[in-house]
């Protein structure tokens, strides 16, 4: 399509223009499948690095399409999947033209009206209107149930239950709880509504009514909704899309009259129906939006030392949706810890575990970390077995050595894994294992107890140790970014082992630059000096001892 726009005029910037970033704005005419109406071009003041927007005019001059909104606009492509040749204007307006007609031939045509049902969240929120935010922390299915709703100032939450209510309450740090009241899960059957209601043209009680009865038979429904006797009646529909999944949307229900029925089982006219969007914060929503795997949700991980590079992995393992960690370190958080360390400056004086816990609990809604203050040598092993993963970031080789025996000894069906930084930057390593495969932790050591995946030779002219306060400030260094390295590696081994039961033994080691290292006068190994990362990488599965007594 070439458009030289010569019958566009050169328009004032409306209000809808200014809200979408226009500085200036045109106006002509456009025909989409022979029908004619007019079309907004907003081009912004640094245009071509920013795409131009285009409004249709009236909005609903082609119908109730997807991808056209309340003021016109129209959302041709998402910016994410748009490179602009900015040297080209002329090209740029020209292209996002020809992508916003073909939008809206497609919606004309209703070559894309599935798009309303996978994305029927987003359109209700158009017709959504309300001061208040609503969040939703329910599962949902296939089958009713009553569900409860926290009011408090400014925020409702939505839940399956009292407890998941005071979870959320304790997230949001709600100082007080609020009322609580029942509220109504309703799924609506597949292919029963096929695209939300129009905007401004909200469905009436009649509707509502219309959906839901076809979609749960009547006696149950009166069995679910006989007490239900609230001014304000919450209603929350699972809408099936074309994903296998449901769209949450929700309903408000105003009594104007004294009545003893729910709305659902009794039209009358005195009720107002208002819409409300639900910022849904649940796992099945959350995770596999953050890149994680909701099936980690109910896995139990076992992180064992919390320092550096434990306190990296036990957030990546959080964002990536393992549902319960176990943190294991006997330590408090002190001033030398606060660079590399993720917790900062106002953890000091707490233990490990315990700032972690509150730390991942702030920012992850439904996860469940127990703190543990106590030496791994304290704790008995046998309790190990309830978990699918132990990860051990000690950073003590004597401890790892004694944990791989002993989880290999007591034949725990268990995935393993060890890490560790090396000094001044110049790697990391991840060792993963299992007690149902040879190649252990304990296969690494030769008989003068060096770790043969060492970057650091055997013959060191000083201990690697540096010191801020004496004895008590003893420290490896080692940097935050190092930490960061190794706790990846470590971290997608983590999910690998889960979602991979054939996964071999293997160590995964990355090199860093090695000139400090050097310059300090320390000598590195022929590992490091002979093989590059690729070569290593190559070769992770090939370090199992004939030798070792352990495997």
């Amino acid at each position: 399509m070439n458009r030289d726009f010569s019958d566009f005029t050169n328009i004032p910037v409306t209000t809808n223009l200014r809200k979408r970033g226009a500085f200036w704005a045109y106006k002509g005419p456009i025909q989409v499948n022979g029908i004619s109406l007019s079309i907004l071009i907003g081009v912004p003041k640094n245009f071509p690095l920013n795409k131009p927007v285009f409004l249709i005019d009236p909005h609903d001059a082609l119908g109730f399409i997807p991808h056209v909104e309340p003021d016109g606009f129209t959302c041709f492509i998402q910016d994410q999947n748009l490179i602009l040749d900015y040297s080209n204007p002329a090209g740029v307006l020209t292209e996002c033209f020809k992508r916003t007609i073909l939008a809206l031939e497609e919606g004309s045509k209703e070559e894309n009206k599935n798009d309303f049902l996978n994305e029927f969240e987003t359109y209700w929120a158009r017709n959504a209107n309300e001061s208040s935010r609503y969040f939703g922390l329910i599962q949902g299915g296939n089958d009713p149930y009553e569900i409860t709703i926290g009011i408090n100032e400014g925020i409702r939450v939505i839940a399956d239950d009292q407890s998941d209510l005071k979870l959320i309450n304790s997230k949001f740090k709600l100082k007080k709880p609020g009322r609580a009241i029942r509220g109504i899960y309703i799924p609506i059957k597949e292919n029963l509504i096929t695209e939300p209601p129009p905007y401004n043209k909200f469905w009436s009680l009649e509707d509502v009514r219309g959906f839901v009865l076809k979609s749960v038979p009547s006696p149950e429904l009166n069995r679910l909704l006989d007490r239900f006797d609230n001014k304000d009646e919450y209603i929350v529909l699972g809408i099936p899309d074309n994903k296998g999944q449901r769209q949450f949307v929700g309903i408000k229900s105003r009594r104007k009259i004294t009545s003893l029925k729910h709305p659902l089982l009794e039209v009358e006219l005195d009720y107002k129906l208002t819409p409300f969007s639900i910022e849904r914060i649940d796992s099945t929503v959350l995770v596999p939006r953050g890149g994680g795997d909701s099936m980690l949700e109910t896995k139990k991980a076992l992180i064992i030392g919390c320092g550096s590079l434990g306190s990296c992995i036990s957030v990546n393992l959080a964002k990536m949706g393992f549902g319960n960690l176990t943190l294991c370190d006997p330590e408090y958080l002190r001033r030398e810890n606060i660079h590399r360390h993720v917790l900062g400056l106002s953890y000091l004086g707490i233990p490990k575990a315990q700032g972690l816990m509150k730390y991942i609990e702030e920012q992850i809604p439904t996860i469940k970390v127990i703190p543990k203050q106590n030496k791994i040598e304290n704790v008995d092993l046998s309790e190990i077995d309830q978990f699918d993963l132990v990860i051990v970031a000690t950073g003590e080789p004597t401890i790892n050595r004694y944990l791989n025996d002993e989880i290999r000894r007591k034949n725990l069906d268990i995935n393993l894994i060890f890490c560790w930084n090396e000094p001044y930057g110049i790697g990391g390593h991840a060792l993963y294992t299992n007690t149902k495969s040879l190649g252990c932790y304990s296969c690494l050591y030769d008989e003068d107890l060096r770790n043969r995946a060492s970057f650091c030779s055997k013959k060191q002219p000083k201990a690697f140790t540096k010191s801020i306060s004496g004895c008590s400030g003893l420290f490896v260094p080692f940097s935050y970014l190092d930490s960061n390295r190794t706790a990846e590696i470590a971290s997608r081994l983590a999910v690998e082992s889960i979602e991979d039961m054939s996964l071999e033994p293997q160590i995964i080691s990355w090199k860093g630059n090695s000139s400090l290292f050097l310059k300090e006068g320390f000598n590195l190994s022929s590992r490091y000096l002979q093989f590059t990362e690729t070569e290593l990488y190559r070769n992770r599965t090939k370090f199992i001892s004939e030798t070792c007594l352990v495997c």
